[in-house]
């Protein structure tokens, strides 16, 4: 019974190792930044305007304008 435990220990140690090992690679190798993905969520979520917000005029959408007579 020893025997059989230990060798299930080795195999789950084995596995753990493996798979921290493979998420290290993966995150070493991405592609995305948690700074990008937290910037994008500031920008969607807050009321904050972008520059290119005031830019744009309601010609540009086919609005009209409350100015337009």
């Amino acid at each position: 019974m020893e025997i059989l435990f230990l060798s299930a220990l080795a195999a789950a140690l084995l596995l753990f190792v493996l798979c921290v090992s493979e998420i290290c690679r993966l995150y070493l190798n991405r592609k995305w930044h948690l700074k990008d993905f937290l910037e994008d969520m500031m920008y969607k979520y807050t009321y904050k305007k972008r520059t290119s917000d005031y830019i744009t005029s309601s010609a540009d959408t086919g609005e009209k304008s409350r100015y337009d007579q």
